[in-house]
């Protein structure tokens, strides 16, 4: 289905993903939030990474490495497929690469080839690739077709995953505020926390402009993984921010905004405008990375009315 959908050519490291009508044409688009940039992981079409499993060293267990692209020689124009971690870190997946490369010096000149000469006839060999780590927009063409269009490079300083898709400044265009990092990763990467959280202002035709953290007042550096929108007591929109091993963080919505509330079954419909025109919504149970909003829909300024369809086909309407 992606490769009919123009989508199967970008192999990524995906982590979540967000829906919103962001250009306003009448279908749903998406937010797909993936690494990034910011790491050692250098990737394109011509130079995909690749993690490679099998049984290498034949003690029954399954060994899975990965590699990753460095100049060679100090030739940029040439890039070599090398171990991505350390011969220390190596061995504990391949213990014969002790035997076979006893020397640091040895194994920072081999190539993956060098390491794994005969890796495709192993047993049960796999071979998994990323060619594209970009955060990006994913814009509905119609009739099936997508087009991925990279986000700006504040969204590409560290892993994404939750994300909100909201009209944030009342302007009836949607907004995307986004968390991020991964301090999970192994000891030799080092940690990815560079994101400090961002708002991405949408200008109504899929295209994005970060939003400084002194204007959005959104900062949530730590290893962040959820974001929920909600109302409380006193109707107020409020967003909630989880951080692993770290505080909830909560932050409240400048722009009061009307909302209209969902039944069990309700999740899709369109806003209505006094010019005629409509915008296209939906609301999943679940609106990113462990993320899940309250049962209800932002209604953005002017709008004239709201459509409600639910799973049977039935449709009401809330002026």
């Amino acid at each position: 289905m992606t490769d009919g959908a123009r989508l199967g050519e970008k192999k990524g490291w995906w982590n979540s993903l967000a829906a919103g009508d962001f250009d306003r044409d009448g279908d749903i688009d998406y937010i797909a939030a993936n690494q990034g940039n910011n790491t050692l992981f250098k990737t394109n079409a011509k130079y995909p990474i690749k993690a490679y499993g099998a049984d290498f060293d034949g003690n029954k267990g399954f060994d899975f490495v990965q590699g990753s692209w460095f100049p060679k020689d100090g030739n940029n124009k040439e890039l070599i497929e090398v171990p991505y971690f350390s011969r220390i870190d190596f061995q504990k997946q391949m213990i014969k690469v002790r035997q076979e490369f006893p020397y640091h010096a040895e194994f920072g000149y081999a190539s993956m080839a060098d390491i794994l000469p005969e890796a495709k006839t192993a047993k049960d060999y796999v071979e998994v690739e990323a060619n594209y780590l970009k955060s990006s927009f994913v814009e509905n063409l119609g009739n099936g077709k997508f087009e991925i269009k990279p986000l700006p490079m504040e969204a590409q300083l560290a892993p994404v995953f939750a994300m909100l898709v909201e009209d944030f400044d009342g302007d009836a265009l949607l907004d995307v505020l986004m968390a991020g990092n991964d301090y999970g990763t192994e000891v030799a990467m080092g940690r990815s926390d560079a994101f400090n959280g961002l708002l991405l202002k949408g200008d109504g035709n899929g295209g994005f402009k970060a939003v400084t953290l002194g204007e959005s007042g959104f900062y949530l550096p730590g290893d962040a993984k959820a974001l929920v929108r909600f109302r409380d007591a006193e109707g107020n929109t409020r967003i909630m921010a989880s951080q692993n091993s770290d505080k909830l963080k909560i932050f409240a919505q400048r722009v009061a905004v009307d909302y209209v509330e969902l039944e069990p079954f309700e999740f899709s419909g369109y806003f209505h405008f006094p010019d005629g025109s409509k915008q296209v919504w939906e609301l999943g149970y679940g609106t990113s990375f462990l993320s899940q909003s309250s049962r209800a829909i932002q209604v953005p300024e002017g709008v004239k009315s709201v459509e409600v369809h639910d799973t049977e086909g039935n449709i009401r309407r809330v002026e």
